[in-house]
This record gives structure tokens, C-alpha cells and sequence, in this order.
């Protein structure tokens, strides 16, 4: 077996590897919802980009009407 220095520099993680994300730095996020609203976001094809979008829209209305 090599030692950690004789090691193959190849493969492996490496800084900036992997596809980008099309919506910037993303976060995990957990939270609770109700019993009767769990089907109905379990059925959304994209749950975050349903909440997001949600949550967006959400924004937009109370920032029309303060």
C-alpha cells in the first residue's frame, strides 16, 4: 500500500468540480408543514422550485401592498 505521499494526485474531490447550479448558492433549509397540505407538495414534480416560486410570489405582494 502507498503511503499518504507516494499517493496518485488523480481523482478525487477537487475546488470548483461539478455542474453549476442555474439558480446561484442554494441552503438547506427543514420546516414543518400541515397534515393536509403534505400530498399536495409531495405531488409537485420540483418541491424547492415550487416553494421558491411560492414564496417569491408571496414577497411581491406584500411589497406591493405594505
Amino acid at each position: 500500500m502507498k503511503s499518504q505521499e507516494e499517493k496518485s494526485k488523480r481523482g478525487g474531490r477537487r475546488p470548483g468540480a461539478g455542474r453549476k447550479s442555474i439558480y446561484g448558492v442554494t441552503t438547506n433549509i427543514n420546516f414543518r408543514i400541515d397534515s393536509d397540505l403534505r400530498d399536495y407538495l409531495v405531488s409537485q414534480p420540483n418541491r424547492s422550485r415550487f416553494i421558491n416560486e411560492s414564496i417569491r410570489l408571496r414577497l411581491e405582494q406584500i411589497q406591493q401592498n405594505p
